[in-house]
């Protein structure tokens, strides 16, 4: 195997595998008087759908977060720290789905919350192109 692929396979295998992350329930950890504050979240955090297929969300708490580290606006991010702690966002930040993340928020992150640098690369999305000929 050619070395230099060998340099953009190895930060995957470094990741935790998908199939064994926790799962982050957001809506059980919210009492009921901030559930109306989770479901704005929920739409706020991501760009994928129409916002009325955005409800419901909550139960995948690690894809959410991670969509809000990664692309979530100061005011987002402030209501989702105040509502779910910083733990929630360390569990998800371990467990982050590739590429939803940019290594420069992997950083920023990594010292926001555990107060060090990363101890491994940001989960990538790899593509091979496969010359033909």
């Amino acid at each position: 195997m050619n070395p230099e692929r060998n340099i953009y396979i190895s930060p995957a295998k470094q990741c935790p595998n998908p199939s064994k992350r926790p799962k982050l329930d957001l809506e059980a950890a919210c009492p009921p008087e901030t559930l109306n504050e989770l479901r704005e979240i929920e739409v706020e955090s991501t760009w994928r759908g129409l916002p009325e297929e955005r409800y419901g969300r909550s139960r995948e708490g690690i894809t959410i977060l991670c969509d809000i580290m990664g692309h979530g606006t100061e005011a987002l991010i402030t209501k989702s720290l105040n509502l779910f702690g910083e733990e929630a966002f360390r569990i998800a930040l371990h467990y982050a789905n590739p590429g939803t993340i940019s290594p420069m928020l992997w950083k920023y992150w990594h010292l926001r919350l555990h107060s060090s640098p990363p101890k491994r690369h940001p989960p990538t999305m790899l593509s091979l192109r496969i010359a033909r000929g």
